[in-house]
């Protein structure tokens, strides 16, 4: 409670507006209808804000427009449909057509070595986790992973453009997955509502 000019505690606005709604435990609420009994100041702003409640209260509350179910039922079968910008179709095949032109360079800018490159990075998705079961499994794990790890840190070292491609392959390969998963998971929530 702050103090008055007249030396006597007063009330809170915070208080007065509990009381004036009746929101007020029983012990609080007679201890502030005390107060305003005895204080001019609190009585006068209890008061305007009693008013202010009731001329708030009095006020006529909005109703919805005539129309409103019928936007509402619109905006639910619109938002059924796709609603994808075009241009991210653009960028989307684009990514879809950027490992072709990595195979390409891996080939040797020859459509028969992409072709080559491309079918070995099949067979190698194939042989890979048959190979990787094995070598699991076998003691030279750990020294084998050690030296593929510095084979590929000095090629990195000494080859900027292979840095340069393998960064470009793993952001395109993100950016195609993202873009897939984005494409699955709109068509998901459409169809599922």
């Amino acid at each position: 409670m702050d103090t008055q000019q007249h030396g006597t505690p007063c009330a809170e606005p915070e208080t007065l507006f509990l009381y004036s709604e009746g929101l007020l435990e029983p012990t609080p609420t007679r201890e502030v209808a005390a107060h305003l009994a005895a204080c001019p100041v609190c009585r006068e702003r209890y008061l305007a804000e009693a008013g202010l409640s009731v001329s708030l209260r009095a006020l006529p509350l909005p109703g919805p427009r005539a129309d409103f179910a019928a936007g509402v039922a619109e905006r639910i079968r619109a938002g059924g449909r796709s609603r994808t910008p075009r241009w991210w179709w653009l960028v989307a095949a684009m990514l879809a057509m950027a490992p072709a032109g990595l195979w390409l360079v891996a080939g040797g800018a020859s459509a028969s070595g992409a072709g080559v490159a491309l079918l070995d990075f099949v067979v190698s998705l194939v042989r890979v986790p048959l190979a990787t079961a094995d070598w699991l499994t076998s003691a030279q794990t750990w020294t084998d992973l050690g030296a593929a790890a510095e084979a590929l840190l000095g090629a990195i070292a000494t080859s900027p453009a292979y840095l340069a491609t393998c960064l470009a392959a793993a952001v395109m390969v993100a950016a195609a997955v993202n873009t897939l998963l984005y494409i699955a998971a709109r068509r998901a929530l459409i169809i599922n509502r």
